[in-house]
């Protein structure tokens, strides 16, 4: 019979290593103002995404017809 052609399998080395301890404050330790604006901001990004896919959405239909 043929050996098989199967490579042992090798581990990967991992890249990216999770930080041990969070470094970021949890979102309602912020102050009040930050929390506002953030959300403002989130909002707006938000918005302008939605924005930016239906003007994507309504040029792919009007180069269909």
């Amino acid at each position: 019979m043929p050996q098989s052609l199967r490579r042992a399998r090798l581990s990967q080395p991992t890249l990216f290593h999770p930080h041990p301890h969070p470094t970021r404050p949890p979102f309602q330790t912020l102050p009040h103002d930050i929390q506002h604006k953030t959300i403002r901001l989130v909002a707006r990004l938000l918005r302008l995404h939605a924005d930016q896919r239906r003007v994507a959405d309504a040029a792919r239909e009007a180069g269909h017809e």
